[in-house]
């Protein structure tokens, strides 16, 4: 993870928001478990989301920006990256964002 997903999510979340991600660490997805050595996912120190369809599209109203980039750059990204493809509302396979947060 440190040396074949951190530098290209580095990239990914800086190149949306530098400011707020210059200073990206394994403690940014894992929080505070990084910090003690344990980095299982998913994360309950990362927003909740709720799963529902009406969840998602309050999500996209709120911060249409965050979720356009986390939709469309992250979670495909992340999904490459440990050999998942994104998922898939479809078949309800593939890597979601519930490999990194939590429910509601």
């Amino acid at each position: 993870m440190k040396t074949g997903v951190m530098p290209k999510m580095h990239d990914v979340f800086t190149a949306f928001d530098g400011s707020k991600y210059g200073d990206m660490s394994c403690k940014t997805c894992h929080g505070k478990g990084a910090i003690e050595g344990s980095f299982s996912m998913p994360n309950a120190d990362l927003p909740k989301l709720d799963p529902s369809p009406a969840g998602f599209g309050k999500l996209a109203k709120a911060n249409p920006k965050m979720f356009d980039f986390m939709m469309k750059q992250v979670e495909p990204t992340m999904a490459s990256l440990v050999g998942e493809q994104p998922y898939d509302p479809k078949t309800k396979a593939g890597f979601s964002c519930f490999e990194c947060h939590t429910k509601k």
